[in-house]
């Protein structure tokens, strides 16, 4: 009983200083408005939660457009508990506990209990980590899964079992129903079974575990395989997105779609592609042809491509948060917590730049230790590779970052093993290593110093030199303040909305999108007098936007100015040939004039056309990844 409660103490305790942590992000966040309102692919995911809490069948015939896995998770908390964002943001911070105890188990393998308590308490302090653990988004579960998969790896590896390599494989498939990339790990354990055939000259037992693992994984993956066959006639393994995200990161033209974010009219345009300029009919054929335009851009330009992946690498191991969607520094702003934990200054970059170094350190010692280290090494690496053939981007990162976090631990306690170590005399000394299990025990040489002090340099000098980044010309403070704009407007909050949206204007005012739905704001309150201007503010800055054109006529027309509003809704037409809406408005003003059969002619139309030209994704094409 006491031997169990000593070994209880430190994740008891660990977990209640979590939770702690977590508990007062989210208290402290949740008065700002940004934190309330899901924006972009958090908007997506809560939608279809949602509409999953409440029943819904989902429409039409797709496949998923978005790994399913923590949508439904996500729909079962609205459905049980609360669908209130304040309230499920401090259900996600049970993630983020979860990681933290994975994180501290999985470092045991490698350091004392006391270094990997303070190595499980360093994800708390983790200002990306606990900034994505927060939000609504499936990267937190995507660290937990990866937690799970290295504990349980790193348990067959030292006593192989049928169940463990059953179990193993289950988890990497629910990790792959979350984030498909997870996927990549395959090759690490391909890689240790092979080791293992070598080693003990026996093929059969690595064969019967490389079978159970397939088992897991299949059994986790099949029922969505095979909803997405019953759906839609088609052989998609887990959705459909994936060859969207290749294609973003690997094109003649990537610095300008890796700035393309869903919620954006660029995103929309960039969906349709395959719809519009591949004449294709199912997501599961816009998923091939983006993955054969990528195909035909490596075969042609395998030099442009070789550099653009030397880009992302650079890209990836700079100590800067890489945005995607949102912008972590830009809610900096909004958290005193977030602004202690995560920040820049010049190129330097906390906490990457601290952490990064030292996980490059932490792999050099695993590597020169042998054993488990190097398939923790090998666990970062791969997943490192996969954020480089698509596009880095800081979300996508947080499921590395405990074993990053494990590795930076490692280094620094072999280089304060170092810098305390007695100069080293003969051959002994000069080939000394700290020991795995000890990492700050005083050992070494003067080659060892040597080699760390260069190698925590060359760490230092790759994380924190300046790298331009594509994104840098988004300017994503006023894109964030119209997309919470957006949803406050969705939730009837439209003075609200509008102060977003005119804090957006503050800081960009020549963004076309956000005089619109300031426009569509004034327009639901009927202040129709700065509804005009707004609309021809937008229409001012990007001419051809026919949601823009049937807005003003919506104000003109109620102003009893018919004749303009027919005009404006025939351009919109014009430009967009299957905007319904637009006719059928368009025939109200013209029976407002008389011209009745001109207003037949066009209901008829609208009804025949009723639509989108392509499917629907996911409940919303705001979804990336």
């Amino acid at each position: 009983m006491v031997v169990l409660k000593k070994t209880l103490a430190l994740p008891l305790i660990l977990a209640a200083l979590a939770l702690a942590v977590q508990v007062a992000f989210v208290f402290e966040t949740n008065r700002a408005v940004v934190f309330q309102v899901p924006t972009s692919d958090a908007a997506s995911y809560h939608n279809q939660a949602v509409r999953i809490a409440a029943g819904e069948e989902e429409p039409g015939k797709a496949p998923f457009w978005q790994p399913p896995l923590y949508i439904y998770a996500l729909g079962q908390v609205y459905r049980w508990m609360s669908s209130d964002i304040q309230v499920v943001r401090y259900v996600h911070g049970m993630l983020g506990v979860l990681v933290a105890l994975l994180t501290f188990l999985v470092a045991k393998r490698f350091m004392r209990e006391s270094v990997a308590f303070a190595c499980g308490l360093g994800t708390c302090f983790y200002g990306p980590l606990l900034f994505f653990t927060s939000q609504l988004l499936p990267a937190a579960l995507a660290a937990v899964w990866s937690g799970s998969f290295l504990l349980l790896f790193l348990a067959l590896m030292r006593r192989p079992t049928g169940i463990k390599a059953f179990a193993l494989g289950v988890i990497l498939g629910l990790a792959a129903l979350t984030v498909p990339v997870m996927l990549v790990m395959l090759l690490l354990v391909g890689g240790w079974l092979v080791v293992e055939t070598r080693k003990n000259g026996s093929l059969w037992p690595q064969v019967r575990w490389g079978l159970l693992l397939a088992a897991g994984l299949v059994l986790s993956v099949a029922p969505v395989t095979i909803r997405n066959a019953v759906r839609s006639g088609q052989w998609v393994p887990i959705s459909t997105n994936g060859g969207i995200n290749l294609y973003i990161g690997n094109n003649p033209s990537t610095a300008e779609t890796v700035c393309i974010r869903p919620g954006t009219r660029e995103w929309e345009t960039l969906v349709a592609l395959p719809y519009e300029e591949g004449g294709v009919t199912s997501p599961a054929r816009a998923q091939s042809f983006f993955l054969r335009r990528v195909g035909a851009y490596i075969f042609r330009e395998p030099a442009s491509f070789l550099g653009g992946l030397v880009a992302k690498a650079r890209q990836l191991t700079s100590g800067r948060e890489i945005p995607r969607n949102v912008d972590l520094y830009v809610f900096r702003e909004h958290s005193r917590i977030l602004g202690l934990l995560a920040w820049r200054w010049g190129p330097f970059a906390f906490p990457f730049g601290i952490v990064g170094p030292l996980a490059l350190l932490g792999m050099v010692v695993a590597v020169r230790r042998r054993g488990e280290g190097r398939y923790l090494v090998g666990f970062v690496m791969l997943y490192g590779l996969s954020l480089v053939c698509f596009f880095p981007s800081s979300r996508y990162t947080v499921p590395v970052l405990p074993a990053l976090l494990i590795l930076a631990f490692l280094g620094m306690g072999a280089l304060l093993a170092q810098l305390c170590a007695p100069p080293a005399r003969g051959a002994a000394g000069r080939h000394a290593l700290p020991s795995a299990s000890e990492p700050g025990t005083c050992s070494g040489g003067a080659r060892e110093r040597r080699l760390y002090a260069a190698v925590l340099l060359l760490g230092v000098v790759a994380v924190n030199l300046p790298v331009a980044m594509p994104t840098d010309r988004v300017d994503f403070k006023a894109e964030l303040h119209r997309h919470v704009g957006i949803g406050l407007q969705k939730r009837g909050r439209v003075d609200e909305a509008l102060l977003q949206y005119d804090r957006a204007l503050q800081t960009d005012p020549s963004a076309s999108d956000t005089h619109y739905y300031r426009g569509t704001a004034l327009l639901a309150a009927n202040r129709l007098d700065e509804a005009e201007p707004a609309f021809r503010a937008a229409l001012s800055l990007q001419a051809d936007t026919p949601e823009a054109m049937h807005d003003l006529a919506v104000v003109l027309f109620r102003q009893k100015r018919t004749d303009e509003a027919i005009t404006l809704l025939e351009r919109a037409i014009e430009i967009k040939p299957d905007y319904h809406g637009a006719m059928r408005n368009l025939a109200v003003a013209l029976l407002a004039t008389g011209r009745n059969e001109e207003a037949e002619r066009w209901l008829k139309t609208a009804a025949r056309r009723d639509g989108s030209p392509y499917p629907t994704q996911g409940g919303s094409a705001s979804g990336a990844r």
